[in-house]
């Protein structure tokens, strides 16, 4: 096998490694996204048990 194979060889697993590091830092923002959108659900449930217990 000549050199040049070797170096698309390794130019191509450095790009993977890249992308995959790069689907990472989106899957983990995503991930944040929707605990957040978790939260402000479960907060408003709670507002809406405290305002309905309140009323009674």
């Amino acid at each position: 096998m000549s050199l040049t194979f070797y170096l698309m060889l390794l130019a191509a697993l450095a790009l993977s490694v890249v992308l995959l590091a790069a689907l990472a830092i989106y899957w983990h923002a995503e991930a944040r996204d929707w605990a957040q959108i978790a939260m402000l659900a479960i907060d408003a449930g709670e507002d809406l048990a405290r305002d309905r217990n309140g009323k009674r």
